[in-house]
């Protein structure tokens, strides 16, 4: 395969998971299954972020010899839009 072949697959695999995600009822989004599982926003969340950030690391990677950017705590940020989302505090 390509290089151009696997960035056309990749693109056309998040168009097909942005457009079935969008066709979800937000109680499908943010249904737990168990207590110790995740909603599909809580997993999606973390995902676009940690993607926003490596793509960050990639464009500064190109200019300097060392990187020296922040640690990422995706639990933390599960957390906060957990409790952005539900209307009550966060650790609740």
């Amino acid at each position: 395969m390509t290089p151009h072949e696997i960035a056309d697959e990749l693109e056309a695999t998040v168009r097909h998971a942005g457009e079935t995600l969008r066709g979800l009822d937000d109680s499908i989004l943010c249904h737990r299954p168990s207590p110790d599982r995740w909603t599909i926003k809580q997993v999606i969340g973390p995902l676009i972020d940690s993607a926003a950030n490596n793509h960050q690391r990639f464009v500064r990677g190109q200019f300097t010899e060392r990187i020296d950017d922040p640690s990422y705590r995706g639990m933390s940020a599960v957390e906060l839009a957990t409790a952005t989302t539900s209307g009550k505090p966060a650790g609740t």
